[in-house]
């Protein structure tokens, strides 16, 4: 199998076309998987314990328990400028501490998942209606397998549990489906007078670009270019009060322009010209 390094990568990071692996301290090579940005955290992570400088200390064994293994993961994150580390370490601290956050990080088996699966299906809201999603505990599977990651690149365990579940034993997140609203609905929500004029100049924007209602709540007279050749354009590159893009990851994040529909083009005139100075 064929190994090539790019000249931007660190000095021992690999790839073979369709995943990331990097050379270790002691010569071996280890798999990092098929995600660049998330192979590359790993690898930073590792050089980090190589040097003895990392802020999570010394190497984590099997007999630590898994709620103090979590505790180096949210210090890893943090050092590695994630932007959701602190609500990920909610989500284990509030869902999956209480259950097993005891057990050392060596014992826990793909048997403990499941029977921790179980107990939040099994838990209520006080109208007896289902307390966790499906997705929300697709979400807390999610943290707790990037936890064991973290365990398996320090050398505490082998394997990772969350992997062995069975996939029927596995919530899954449902599709939203459905068209939310139909041409004649869009079309009212966009010009029917009965509806203030901030609110739909709001929906208009979301309906004709696709911004999230934090994005469109976020744009500014200065993030319109009317001059770019063809249609204006608008850059989203925020949400409202300047917080970071919800699809963002630390320094990279995802912004974009947006083409401005003559439709729009026309409402955003009018808005200008009129109602903006009245709110």
């Amino acid at each position: 199998m064929s190994s090539k390094r790019k000249k931007r990568w660190p000095r021992g990071f690999y790839s073979d076309g369709t995943s990331y692996r990097m050379k270790t301290a002691n010569g071996r090579f280890r798999r990092l998987g098929s995600n660049e940005a998330r192979a590359l955290r790993k690898f930073h992570q590792v050089r980090r314990l190589e040097n003895g400088g990392d802020a999570v200390g010394a190497l984590a064994s099997a007999r630590m328990t898994l709620r103090t293994v979590a505790e180096r993961w949210l210090e890893a994150q943090q050092a590695d400028g994630v932007r959701d580390a602190d609500r990920d370490f909610g989500r284990f601290k509030n869902h999956v501490d209480p259950l097993i956050g005891s057990k050392r990080i060596g014992d826990i088996e793909a048997r403990d998942l499941m029977l921790m699966i179980r107990e939040l299906k099994r838990q209520k809201k006080a109208n007896g209606s289902p307390r966790h999603a499906d997705g929300s505990i697709v979400n807390i599977l999610g943290v707790c397998s990037s936890v064991f990651e973290l365990a398996i690149l320090e050398g505490a365990i082998e394997h990772n549990p969350v992997k062995h579940i069975p996939s029927r034993k596995r919530p899954k997140k449902r599709g939203k489906g459905g068209i939310p609203y139909r041409h004649h609905e869009a079309v009212a929500l966009m010009t029917d007078l009965r509806i203030p004029a901030d609110r739909r100049i709001l929906n208009t924007l979301q309906a004709l670009t696709g911004m999230r209602i934090g994005e469109a709540c976020g744009r500014r007279w200065r993030d319109y270019d009317r001059e770019t050749p063809g249609l204006g354009a608008i850059h989203v590159w925020s949400q409202y009060d300047d917080q970071p893009l919800k699809t963002g990851r630390a320094s990279h994040e995802k912004e974009r322009f947006v083409p401005v529909h003559p439709v729009l083009a026309k409402a955003l005139a009018q808005w200008r010209l009129g109602g903006f100075t009245e709110v």
